[in-house]
């Protein structure tokens, strides 16, 4: 499933989801290359081929992390308040 561009155009769609839902609108900023990408692919001919999704695939765990990372940040603040 690592090798399937499928499964992380999904993943990156379900995140965008996920943070438009918890109105964290603010971290979408940090994927919107990576958004962009990944709309190039989709709108290109040649959709399916997978050395065009490989940045998506490259960038998509270093955005999860890093916005992980924000978000263990921000609830590390409100504890301290």
């Amino acid at each position: 499933m690592l090798y399937n561009a499928g499964f992380h155009g999904y993943l990156l769609l379900g995140y965008v989801v996920y943070l438009l839902g918890s109105k964290k609108g603010k971290r979408i900023l940090l994927i919107v290359p990576t958004l962009l990408v990944f709309a190039v692919c989709i709108l290109s001919p040649v959709n399916g081929e997978l050395r065009y999704m490989l940045p998506v695939m490259i960038m998509l765990p270093l955005n999860l992390t890093w916005c992980a990372y924000q978000e263990r940040e921000s609830v590390a603040e409100k504890e301290e308040k």
